[in-house]
């Protein structure tokens, strides 16, 4: 597709419009030392490098009120920028909030949207401080954090080797399908209204609202000699893609190491009516961890085996040596 400057941003990928911004950007005399990652990178002192990310969350967007509280805004805010930092294979130490809100809210709102925050904090990432941030009136809830880390070596996107194994932490699939029975209870969804939320149904709302990223497991994975890392936001296919395209590798996953996940979401398949394949593959906002190590290499407690690396192909993801369907969110293509 030929790119103009009349060219509507609905039309673009996610990593065309960040492309795009770059080029504009100016360099600077402190650039960051990856670039297309998780986070930034930058020398502080020899063997101690800063690592800084940046996500926002805005309403109608990212969540709707009442489905969601304030109190899961703010946990969700602090879980997914921390896990950048996590996918740097760094230790997280600070974030600073920025929130923006109506003359409607309540206090009631503000002591639930720092709560949440508190919350994801002390469950996540102990060790980390809020630093401070900005407060603005806006007409939609608007959260946003920057979040700050340390590390000696990062791990990129871009390390994965021939014959690499390639290993996932965290869930897979349950909040996509937590998002599935949100909106269909906002839309009246006759399929959906009613459902009882008990069991693997609650599980999976609860994983949306407020996700679990094992941001700790991102430095374990750093010591253990991972080659590349990512977190998983926008689902498997589409982040592994990157790991592909930024290594010039490919990544198959084994279909039968992924089929107890695709299993335990098998529920979906009759309640939702959706393929557990389909929120396996291309489910996102579970924000687990997606790694690649040396075939030889002891796993990190927590990680699993999924797949290889093998040499570049056509695609840059396959099942079990085939191209897969699933392709995964994109902000702009999805809005």
């Amino acid at each position: 597709m030929k790119v103009s400057l009349a060219t509507r941003v609905g039309d673009l990928a996610e990593e065309q419009i960040v492309a795009i911004l770059r080029q504009a950007y100016p360099a600077g005399e402190h650039p960051t030392e990856v670039e297309n990652d998780d986070a930034a990178v930058i020398t502080v002192t020899p063997g101690l490098r800063l690592v800084t990310s940046s996500d926002m969350l805005i309403e109608h967007e990212d969540f709707v009120f009442p489905e969601f509280s304030a109190y899961d805004v703010g946990w969700k805010t602090a879980a997914v920028n921390l896990s950048d930092i996590g996918a740097m294979g760094a230790q997280p130490t600070g974030l600073v909030m920025a929130l923006g809100l109506g003359h409607d809210a309540t206090v009631a709102d503000l002591i639930g949207y720092a709560r949440g925050v508190r919350d994801a904090v002390e469950e996540l990432a102990p060790q980390v401080s809020i630093w401070g941030g900005d407060l603005s009136h806006a007409r939609l809830f608007t959260s946003q954090a920057t979040s700050y880390g340390e590390v000696a070596e990062p791990v990129t996107r871009g390390g994965a080797l021939l014959g690499d194994v390639v290993a996932y932490a965290g869930r897979l699939g349950f909040a996509a399908a937590g998002l599935r029975i949100l909106m269909g209870e906002r839309t009246d969804d006759p399929d959906l209204r009613g459902l009882e939320r008990t069991g693997a149904i609650q599980h999976a709302v609860d994983a949306q609202l407020r996700p679990h990223p094992p941001v700790s497991l991102g430095a374990r994975a750093a010591a253990y000699g991972a080659h590349s890392l990512i977190d998983v936001s926008d689902g498997l296919a589409r982040d592994a893609a990157r790991i592909a395209a930024a290594s010039d590798v490919t990544l198959d996953f084994v279909s039968g190491a992924l089929a107890g996940r695709c299993a335990d979401l098998g529920w979906t398949r009759h309640t939702l009516g959706v393929d557990p394949w389909e929120l396996v593959m291309a489910g996102g906002e579970d924000f687990g961890l997606l790694g690649t190590f040396a075939a030889d290499a002891a796993l990190p407690e927590g990680f699993e085996a999924v797949g290889t690396v093998i040499e570049r192909g056509e695609h840059g993801v396959l099942l079990s040596g085939r191209p897969t369907e699933y392709l995964g969110f994109d902000h702009f293509r999805h809005s």
